[in-house]
């Protein structure tokens, strides 16, 4: 888990049934239990993923520029 990222990984937070990380590749990455990948996003502006939270199915990300 962890290595689809290009950049260092930033931030980590856990949801139901997988792990969202952040890096500095902008880069938001959802995985299953199992390692793979569920889903991943991109930032259009900034250098870096700051900090993710998640509350029930919504997901905050806070970039850095």
């Amino acid at each position: 888990m962890g290595l689809a990222h290009t950049a260092f990984i930033s931030c980590v937070t856990g949801m139901n049934g997988g792990v969202l990380t952040g890096g500095g590749d902008n880069k938001v990455i959802c995985w299953g239990l199992d390692g793979t990948i569920r889903a991943e996003y991109e930032l259009s502006e900034g250098s870096c993923v700051r900090y993710i939270r998640s509350w029930k199915e919504f997901v905050a990300v806070c970039g850095e520029k």
